[in-house]
């Protein structure tokens, strides 16, 4: 039962009717646009206040996708389904947002369909690569460590943004299958390395909160590992802060079971997402790694300054090492180094590239040059 009810004066609404789980369909005969929003404007209103059952508060919202005939469809079904894709844009939003269906939402689709049918070939099609990101001790200017980053190469859409086709992994599945050919492929590039006598310290993977909770996830894990000599090198799995949300038991003891297999754990875009004060100190984490956000205006922006320092000083406290990516020029990697953080990573020490590119630039003479650069260099950070 609501709070009060509600009415939109002068307007009427033919229809309300319960769709399917959680989803609800209104049929509203309007004269122009305006009567429209009024009414969707009163129904968001109304489900963010707090609803009442059995002396407990509720609290709903809504997002509301909006179609009309006869210019989106002049068929029920096809109304449906249109104001059911505007509904799904305007969870995207937040709640509390309405959304007219458009065309380039359903063109949206079909890329997207399309995309997701390509990628769940794209790895027998070796369409998938890793390429690599230097990370630099900031005491000695050299490498001590890299990020393996999953790339794809469609042959008829060429490169795919990472964040795109990663985020449509996750929500149809093919990361679990994806996150194992990864695996694989960092271990295999570290063995290769280790025979080509180069010292890589520590290889970052990153590992998604869905691979995490896949129940067969530790098994694999201790599988593809038993496959592949790796001594002398770290493992490293990056996680986001938001895996943490509500002191999940189950999720600490799983991380605790990866340390026990010898990888180590990094918080992944640290202050970006959210860690309580009281969870950070019992996470078995060895490291934060401070998101770019920060990064980006830190020579200029007081705010963003204070960020980084605070995180760094509670990392070293904390007995964390810390990694800051982001760092595009020499002004930021100067300041962060009179902060004290550890690693640095970014555009302004090395682009993601192939193996084979990153054991050229840790042969060639530059790595060296960057260490005196970065050794000889300070700023007096107050």
């Amino acid at each position: 039962r609501r709070r009060k009810p509600w009415s939109v004066p002068g307007f009427e609404i033919d229809l309300i009717a319960r769709y399917g789980g959680d989803e609800f369909i209104a049929v509203v005969p309007f004269h122009d646009k305006n009567d429209v929003e009024k009414i969707v404007a009163k129904i968001i209103q109304v489900l963010s206040e707090v609803f009442y059952i059995d002396s407990h508060e509720q609290f709903i919202g809504a997002s509301i996708g909006i179609s009309v005939s006869p210019k989106d469809s002049q068929s029920c079904d096809g109304l449906i389904q249109k104001a059911a894709i505007a509904m799904d844009n305007a969870k995207q939003r937040g709640r509390g947002k309405y959304v007219y269906f458009s065309e380039s939402m359903q063109d949206d689709i079909r890329e997207k369909s399309s995309l997701e049918t390509d990628l769940f070939r794209s790895i027998e099609r070796n369409e998938i690569s890793l390429m690599y990101q230097p990370q630099i001790d900031l005491s000695t200017g050299q490498v001590s460590g890299v990020e393996a980053l999953v790339r794809w190469y469609n042959a008829e859409k060429s490169a795919i943004d990472p964040e795109q086709f990663i985020s449509y992994a996750e929500e149809n599945g093919f990361i679990i299958q994806l996150g194992k050919w990864d695996m694989q492929e960092a271990l295999k590039q570290c063995e290769k390395w280790k025979v080509e006598h180069q010292i890589i310290p520590r290889i970052a993977i990153n590992v998604s909160a869905r691979q995490l909770h896949d129940e067969s996830f530790l098994a694999d894990v201790e599988e593809i590992f038993s496959n592949f000599n790796i001594n002398g090198t770290t493992i490293e799995f990056e996680i986001t802060e938001n895996l943490f949300l509500g002191d999940d038991q189950h999720t600490l003891d799983l991380l605790s079971n990866i340390n026990c297999m010898g990888i180590e754990l990094a918080i992944d875009d640290f202050g970006k997402g959210y860690s309580s004060l009281r969870s950070l100190k019992k996470l078995p984490v060895q490291t934060f790694k401070i998101d770019k956000l920060f990064v980006k205006d830190i020579v200029t922006d007081s705010d963003s300054l204070a960020i980084v320092r605070a995180i760094i000083a509670l990392g070293r406290e904390l007995n964390k090492e810390i990694i800051v990516e982001g760092v595009e020029t020499a002004e930021q990697l100067d300041i962060l180094r009179g902060l004290g953080c550890h690693h640095a990573q970014g555009y302004y020490i090395g682009r993601p590239g192939s193996a084979q590119e990153l054991t050229k630039m840790m042969n060639s003479t530059s790595q060296l040059n960057n260490a005196r650069t970065i050794m000889s260099s300070s700023i007096g950070i107050k």
